[in-house]
């Protein structure tokens, strides 16, 4: 492969996972083997007896020798060639990337190559020996082979055994375990790879052939993830016939045809992603950095100082020291309670080079990256994900009790973070999640008949048996303490500063805002777009300073038009004027809901005027499941608003309006509440959980191609016609706010203008551009919201709006001209992208059925 062809747009790496038998090899070794051993028929019979298959296979090589068994292996396997040009590909990216130096290296995607199957150690080792002698693996999931001569003394003739790789009794996946003989979970696998792995946000690319495939489709792939199905096989049929998941699907018959899709998607600039920005990539005057040092550390303080009568001495100390290592440049990243290091997946963005200031003649330079060891600090982690992380970190801290530490070892139950599970299965079920042990935790794969999750790379060519104490790189061993460790109630930590809020803006925004009606009157819809965009300026996280005099600043009227500088509200508004005069009974509206009080107004003004003019459409309003980010909106803050407005006894218009809403919310069903974790979840909409994607906006099934013609193997996936339904239902979705944009979008360095001090030449902005993304080459200009989206949102079945007023430095979407306008008013430059003053109402347009 040549060199110009491995350089391309973005930082992004891959974790690719394959499964073994006819996927890398032509036939099934677990067939294949006992066959050339003359074991066909004594298989054939064990078959009947419905046995689990790793005790089956186990019970057939018993009688044999290793050294026989890696002869039987090397001999009675096929492979296809174009399977060993493909690995030789994936093998090339990976020693290119090594043997270059880091300003060409930054260029070639960063990759894993793991095996997941229900095979054998010996089988497995065996084979690559032979056929693939140059792969090398950073970990193998599959069931140990132990070589028991001289150590078996009850039955002194079996040579040797497999052992199951889940422990007993087993998984849980129900999806897994309902064909009779469980196979392995390959979610519960990929979580593993992922949670072990020393990428920096990777994106999967699943290969596999059988219906024990299927499971990660619906459970683990999000929309950036990639499963590869082998055509006429199970899995293949399974996703064309059942559909479902939401990743890129794609179909492959042989190696060759693999070859083609990894030199796609590895090589291809669209599923590359920008790099991540970080909290200290640039310099101190950064708001993202001052967010850092200053408002993020006000807000915790504002806790401490709200909520004295419930937190506890040991809460408000670890508040405080939460608050301390903020205000730090070089403060240290906290654990979640319970846990030595904060998360691994989190700590690995630590391990690449930061881009850092000088003080002296003002130009970037490259940081080191941090050695392994060493500890994180706050500035080294994405700014995205750093941040959710710190808001769910503040609230478990705000809820420990004063107690001794807890020796217990029975399970309990709490509200806690995806990051304490880790499980891309369960963690983001609508409910409490299952706190594992304090002290005897165990992972679920955490026994010495265990194949280690991770393997030394490059150094081991092979999977390696190590002790169990070492088989997991996260130090952290999922500790949690158990519930005494923390107050029997949830509270709202910020319910004093929304309070302040919703009393400051009743009566001079709120009621005047739903008094006017325009949420009852046909034409009013254009005017509830706005109230729901403008509404969004009012957030309690930027509001930590003079709140009092900022709050009577925010109640005016609603900002000229000038200031909404990507503007689609015209489109959109007659979008949602066409849903609502249509007939369909399914169709359905989701709004990702941002802050309480102002903007949740203008939210339910938009959900009355659906329900009152249109005879089908219905609305869900995605909540937040826990406090979070000062004012962003849980079902307690609808309750606190519909009390506030049945309160004004001189306004008819207020008691229809909390009437309305909450008969269908009760009766009809058509006003839906939603608080699912992921809303919470330190992750970018692309990362969404499949179950999530599934349930509210979109599934889809494969479309198996019809004729021979190599190109129809590359189609992407089109709508499940059982889906119809649901994709009709999920007619537009709209995310409220700049947190979700960022969260949509990405904070990442899409363009030249994003991320940088207005006050700089052009000139200079170009050359420290250069310099920070000489590993991700990326636009001059910012992409637009249909560019950012498309390659994990199907925008032509499920239209996206996004309403947000600009707090953050994320330009996206804004057109060119009207950055250049605005750094060049003196009036404007310095802060136009934060205050915001400005906002963007970005459409991607209506799906293809209606143009």
């Amino acid at each position: 492969m040549s060199e110009n062809k491995i350089g391309c747009h973005g930082q992004q790496s891959f974790l690719v996972v394959f499964d073994f038998d006819h996927t890398l090899l032509e036939c099934n070794s677990d067939t294949a083997i006992p066959d050339h051993l003359g074991l066909t028929k004594q298989q054939d019979e064990l078959i009947q007896r419905q046995m689990q298959w790793t005790n089956l296979i186990s019970t057939l090589i018993g009688p044999f020798t290793k050294e026989e068994l890696t002869a039987a292996a090397q001999a009675a396997v096929t492979v296809h060639p174009g399977v060993v040009k493909m690995l030789q590909f994936l093998m090339s990216v990976v020693q290119h990337r090594t043997d270059q130096p880091a300003h060409v290296a930054g260029e070639i995607p960063p990759i894993e190559v793991c095996i997941a199957s229900d095979a054998n150690t010996h089988f497995i080792e065996a084979i690559v020996a032979k056929h693939f002698p140059f792969l090398t693996l950073t970990s193998l999931h599959t069931n140990p082979y132990c070589d028991l001569r001289g150590t078996d003394e009850e039955t002194p003739t079996r040579k040797s055994k497999l052992v199951w790789y889940e422990p007993e009794p087993g998984h849980n996946c129900s999806l897994c375990c309902s064909r009779g003989r469980p196979h392995m979970c390959k979610s519960r696998i990929i979580h593993r790879c992922l949670k072990n792995s020393k990428l920096v946000d990777p994106t999967i690319v699943f290969v596999g052939d059988g219906s024990n495939d299927y499971c990660p489709v619906l459970n683990c792939l999000r929309p950036r993830d990639h499963v590869f199905a082998r055509l006429d096989f199970p899995l293949s049929k399974d996703l064309a016939i059942q559909g479902g998941g939401c990743c890129h699907m794609r179909v492959w018959k042989s190696g060759d045809d693999l070859l083609t899709l990894f030199e796609q998607v590895l090589l291809k600039s669209t599923y590359r992603l920008p790099t991540v920005v970080r909290f200290g990539d640039y310099a101190a005057e950064e708001f993202r950095y001052r967010t850092l040092l200053k408002r993020v550390p006000q807000v915790v303080r504002a806790v401490i100082s709200e909520n004295k009568e419930d937190l506890s001495e040991t809460a408000v100390a670890a508040l405080s020291q939460l608050a301390n290592s903020l205000e730090d440049p070089h403060g240290l990243v906290m654990p979640l309670p319970g846990q030595q290091e904060p998360p691994q997946w989190l700590m690995n963005y630590s391990r690449t080079a930061t881009f850092v200031q000088t003080t002296s003649d003002g130009k970037g330079r490259e940081g080191e990256p941090l050695e392994r060891g060493k500890k994180v600090t706050w500035a080294q982690i994405p700014w995205l994900h750093g941040e959710i992380y710190m808001y769910q970190l503040m609230t478990l801290l705000a809820h420990l009790a004063d107690s001794s530490p807890v020796t217990t070892t029975t399970t309990t139950t709490l509200l806690v973070t995806p990051h304490a599970t880790h499980s891309p299965v369960v963690a983001f079920e609508d409910r409490a999640l299952c706190v594992q042990r304090q002290r005897t935790v165990e992972s679920p794969v955490h026994k010495e008949t265990v194949v280690a999750d991770e393997v030394d790379h490059p150094a081991h060519r092979t999977a390696q048996r190590v002790a169990p104490e070492n088989q997991f790189f996260d130090p952290a061993f999922l500790a949690i303490p158990t519930s005494a460790a923390f107050i029997p109630r949830v509270l709202d930590i910020f319910h004093e500063s929304k309070d302040k809020m919703l009393n400051a803006m009743l009566s001079t925004r709120i009621v005047p805002m739903v008094d006017a009606r325009p949420w009852s009157r046909e034409d009013g819809l254009e005017e509830v777009l706005l109230g729901m965009l403008w509404g969004n300026s009012v957030d309690l996280s930027l509001l930590q300073e003079n709140r009092d005099e900022k709050l009577k600043s925010l109640q005016g009227a609603f900002p000229p038009a000038k200031q909404i500088l990507g503007n689609d509200m015209k489109p959109l508004s007659e979008y949602v004027e066409r849903l609502a005069r249509g007939t369909s009974t399914t169709a359905h509206i989701d709004i990702v809901l941002d802050n309480a009080g102002v903007e949740l107004t203008g939210d339910l003004c938009f959900a009355a005027w659906i329900l009152l003019h249109s005879s089908c459409l219905s609305v869900t309003l995605h909540l937040k499941s826990m406090p979070f980010y000062v004012s962003d909106t849980t079902y307690q803050d609808v309750d606190r608003l519909f009390a506030a407005l049945r309160s004004q006894s001189s306004s008819d218009a207020c008691r229809e309006f909390v009437s309305l809403l909450e008969h269908h919310r009760d009766v009809t069903k058509r006003l839906q509440l939603s608080a699912d974790a992921c809303w919470v979840s330190p992750m970018e909409y692309r990362d969404l959980p499949p179950q999530v994607v599934n349930a509210f906006f979109f599934t889809q099934r494969l479309t198996l191609p019809e004729s021979s013609d190599p190109d129809a193997l590359y189609a992407p996936p089109m709508p499940h016609p059982e889906a119809v339904q649901r994709f009709a239902k999920s007619a537009l979705v709209i995310f409220k706010g700049d947190l979700n944009f960022r969260r949509l979008v990405g904070d990442r360095y899409w363009d030249q203008r994003s991320f940088f001090a207005a006050s700089q030449q052009a000139s200079d902005v170009d050359a420290t551009f250069d310099a920070l993304t000489s590993f991700s080459k990326c636009a001059r200009s910012a992409p637009t919201l249909q560019q950012a989206v498309e390659d994990f949102w199907p925008t032509s079945v499920v239209p996206l709006a996004a309403l947000r007023t600009l707090k953050s430095e994320l330009t996206a979407g804004v057109p060119l001209d009207a950055i250049d306008a605005l750094d060049a008013d003196k009036a404007t430059r310095a802060n136009w992208r934060v205050t915001g003053d400005f906002a963007v109402a970005l459409f991607t347009g209506p799906p293809s059925t209606y143009r």
